[in-house]
């Protein structure tokens, strides 16, 4: 089981945390933190956790306490949540993740994928089932997946494609197992592995000769994914 805690002096996040679900397909608990005694107890129970240590400003508090924690818990892999003014600070502390305010569920979710990803036993691939019968296809030489009513278009590499008779919802799953896939659109999965260039009207990927048109929104949305990358 995956195990979250969360982190700010204080302050209870849980109403604010709970309500968020992270994954739909893996086992995780919650648990939350106020003060630095209640985090060492938890840590202490949980010394392989992923760790979000919310913090408003940057203090000197809280620099000895994350450079305690990282060399008391090893394996606890902590994703410090502040000011973007604090990102090269947070490279020096050697943090597992970063992520700036505003804090959203977008971000969280982000940091939990990385952290699947880091463990190396998450998945490679998904199955998927036709007429012509069943087939493993590895997330990389997935382009894209976009809704199509309740089929899902299933663009590949080399410009290959399958039509599958499932809504796209049942293939968000993709976007925890690979940190990238990210769902951009309630009609787009994609893969920012594959993505060559971004235009205002289309998108290109490597090992494919077919382009994907999209709206000047959506394209405005991915290069600033593209960016933060």
């Amino acid at each position: 089981m995956d195990q979250l805690i969360f982190f700010k002096s204080g302050v209870d996040l849980k109403s604010s945390v709970e309500k968020h679900r992270f994954s739909y397909t893996r086992q995780y608990s919650m648990t939350f933190a106020q003060n630095l005694r209640g985090l060492a107890e938890q840590l202490t129970k949980q010394p392989t956790a992923l760790l979000f240590y919310f913090c408003d400003n940057l203090s000197n508090s809280d620099r000895i306490s994350i450079s305690n924690i990282t060399k008391r818990f090893e394996d606890i892999k902590l994703v410090l949540c502040t000011h973007s003014s604090f990102a090269l600070e947070a490279w020096r502390l050697q943090v597992f993740d970063f992520q700036n305010h505003p804090i959203n569920n977008k971000k969280l979710q982000e940091s939990y994928t990385k952290h699947l990803s880091s463990q190396g036993g998450n998945l490679k691939s998904f199955n998927v089932k036709s007429s012509q019968g069943l087939f493993t296809i590895p997330f990389k030489s997935v382009n894209y997946l976009r809704a199509n009513g309740n089929y899902t278009l299933i663009a590949l590499t080399r410009d290959k494609s399958l039509l599958e008779t499932k809504q796209l919802k049942h293939y968000i799953s993709c976007t925890e197992h690979d940190i990238n896939m990210k769902r951009v659109h309630r009609s787009f999965i994609l893969n920012f592995r594959n993505i060559k260039s971004v235009s205002k009207s289309e998108i290109t990927f490597y090992n494919s000769e077919k382009k994907l048109p999209v709206s000047l929104s959506l394209a405005a949305k991915i290069k600033r994914i593209l960016l933060a990358r």
